[in-house]
């Protein structure tokens, strides 16, 4: 008895280790993931970028819907298979008219700075580390006022606005700023067209 007891607890154990799920499947959210090192993680026919202790993580889209297939294939065991619904969100959206059209597009003289910055950025986010530098957890980088939130938007004279991908906090010129998390510079930028002086990491695996 004392052995077959033993054996359904191992049992157990091989089966919790060989999938843990850590977040929420919302638009815009995060799941942070671990499966037995060495295993296969696919989501969607896509093969998911994992570290050597098997921490993967997963985004979903602002404006994404539906259902998203996780398949985890561990070293010599079966395929284990997820089912992750993405759930919708609010946003807050805004809606301002008659503003002189100067005000809604930028002077054509800064088109040229504002492509360059977003090839920066775009080559800033394209970087890819194994490690799961965001293992260690997440920290505010800064105290103060939250003067902005992701996901929301304006629509100036009719005409839908980029959404807003990032979490604003308002505090006193020259407050100190800590990296959120441990991660690489991929990044830096004294004075960006949109967001000024610009810091990107990466917290790894293109987080």
């Amino acid at each position: 008895m004392r052995s077959f007891i033993l054996l359904c607890l191992l049992l157990a154990s091989a089966s919790s280790w060989a999938l843990q799920l850590s977040g929420d499947a919302v638009q815009g959210g995060l799941i942070f993931g671990q499966a037995e090192p060495g295993s296969e993680v696919i989501l969607d026919e896509r093969s998911i970028s994992t570290s050597a202790d098997g921490r993967f993580v997963i985004g979903f889209g602002r404006d994404e819907s539906g259902i998203r297939q996780l398949k985890v294939k561990p070293p010599g065991a079966e395929v284990i298979v997820r089912e992750l619904s993405v759930a919708p969100r609010d946003y807050a959206i805004e809606r301002v008219n008659g503003l002189p059209q100067s005000t809604v597009t930028p002077d054509p003289s800064v088109t040229g700075r504002i492509r360059e910055d977003a090839r920066m950025v775009a080559n800033a986010r394209g970087h890819r580390d194994r490690n799961a530098y965001y293992a260690g957890g997440f920290a505010w980088p800064a105290t103060g006022r939250i003067s902005g939130v992701y996901g929301s938007q304006r629509v100036l004279n009719g005409k839908p606005r980029r959404p807003h991908f990032g979490l604003d906090i308002a505090a006193p010129e020259g407050t100190e700023v800590y990296a959120p998390a441990d991660g690489l510079i991929t990044l830096v930028h004294p004075d960006m067209f949109y967001s000024g002086g610009t810091i990107i990491l990466d917290h790894g695996q293109g987080l």
